[in-house]
């Protein structure tokens, strides 16, 4: 994994390939307050060892992603165009022959 070096004052955080900053475990603790305001802007990623091993995110960014999927159904009742009429008809012809 190629990491990019940051310096944020006497830390040494680095970005993996996602963009996403990375920080070691003893630093997340050392500067947490600033790791929850960070995250508030952008997921962060803590590291143990050189792995990846946390990820930060936002309230809002997790809610986002544990919402229920709606159906195709509620898609469907939802949609603004649930009151055009179209008049959908099947072709009733038979497939073309075609030589193999």
């Amino acid at each position: 994994m190629k990491l990019v070096r940051l310096v944020r004052g006497n830390m040494d955080l680095r970005k993996e390939p996602r963009g996403l900053p990375l920080w070691k475990t003893q630093d997340a603790k050392a500067e947490f307050a600033r790791l929850v305001r960070e995250a508030a802007k952008q997921d962060q990623v803590i590291t143990n060892r050189d792995e990846e091993v946390v990820v930060v995110m936002s309230k809002k960014r997790y809610d986002k992603l544990m919402k229920k999927p709606t159906s195709l159904l509620e898609f469907f009742k939802r949609s603004p165009l649930q009151e055009v009429d179209l008049d959908i008809e099947r072709n009733r012809d038979l497939p073309r022959d075609i030589d193999l």
